[in-house]
């Protein structure tokens, strides 16, 4: 597996290098090299890059998933600064992994995190490691759930939906399907963030009638692509099948 590892590594490299050239791929790698602070910092353990046929190979559905990776902790932190998105809400990460963009969200203000992650083994490592930082987030309440992110089911007061790449475009899309639902039967105003590096577009969340796209720059080479649902400007969302 450590080999299969390397070669998904090498050949994320190559693709970025293809997609968005040398610049911004070495800003990535680097804004990757500087995470490392993160975990000596905190005493945590959110870094690696796990294949998920690690961590979840006593489960079929893992290979819907793609390989775990962290949320780069600075990019993140800079893109909620400069994204004006509010506090407000509870703050639901669709394959959490390990915790770090919950912990993240945790400082830019939110009270309520919650995340959906389909690994046991992730699962009671983002307990451990959120329970680690609590200290310096004591305002918040975190949440693990250990599901399918297709299974969670959207509560009225979920504001920000968050994705880091987590798995294929059938489940990413039955996540959305989920989230209208909520929205036509509570209408309110959501964002939705979708962090890829080298996403090819369009992607899923282009899709959507009831999102609208925020132009937004890459912070440290990371691509964060904003989405806002304003139910007095938006079209209403339908409420999709269960």
């Amino acid at each position: 597996m450590r080999l299969g590892v390397l070669q998904h590594l090498a050949a994320d490299t190559v693709h970025s290098l293809r997609r968005v050239g040398l610049p911004v791929t070495v800003q990535i790698i680097a804004s990757s090299l500087r995470d490392v602070a993160f975990d000596r910092t905190y005493g945590t353990d959110t870094a690696g890059y796990a294949d998920p046929r690690v961590y979840a190979s006593d489960d079929p559905r893992a290979r819907r998933a793609t390989f775990y990776v962290p949320t780069r902790a600075r990019p993140f932190r800079d893109f909620l600064a400069w994204s004006g998105v509010p506090p407000t809400g509870t703050f639901v990460d669709f394959g959490c992994g390990k915790g770090r963009a919950l912990f993240v969200a945790a400082q830019h203000g939110f009270r309520r995190a919650v995340g959906v992650e389909l690994s046991p083994r992730f699962c009671r490592a983002a307990e451990h490691n959120l329970a680690r930082l609590q200290a310096h987030v004591a305002a918040t309440q975190f949440r693990v759930i250990c599901d399918d992110a297709g299974n969670y089911a959207v509560a009225p007061d979920d504001r920000v939906f968050y994705f880091y790449d987590p798995f294929d475009d059938a489940l990413i899309e039955r996540c959305l399907q989920r989230i209208a639902a909520s929205l036509a039967a509570v209408p309110r105003p959501v964002y939705v963030i979708y962090h890829n590096n080298i996403a090819v577009r369009p992607t899923p969340f282009d899709a959507q009638v009831w999102l609208r796209e925020t132009p937004t720059p890459r912070f440290a080479g990371n691509a964060f692509y904003l989405y806002r649902h304003d139910p007095a400007a938006a079209p209403r969302a339908e409420a999709p099948c269960s």
